[in-house]
């Protein structure tokens, strides 16, 4: 049986991204990996990693969002 909320998805949903799938590249290079982002036409991401001591890979929630 098909889920009910399948039937009614809403089309021009904004699709995210996931920063756990660049779990390798991120602590390599924060930057650039993030600079990649909307050119791969994502607008939204879901992050993961944070530490109190070390942010997000060194780099501040700002950085996340002004890119």
């Amino acid at each position: 049986m098909i889920a009910p909320g399948l039937l009614s998805a809403k089309s021009g949903s904004v699709v995210g991204l996931q920063l756990y799938s660049l779990r390798d590249q991120l602590p390599k290079d924060v930057k650039g990996t993030i600079a990649k982002w909307p050119l791969a036409g994502y607008k939204e991401v879901e992050t993961f990693g944070y530490s109190k001591q070390n942010g997000f890979w060194g780099s501040t929630p700002k950085l996340l969002v002004v890119c």
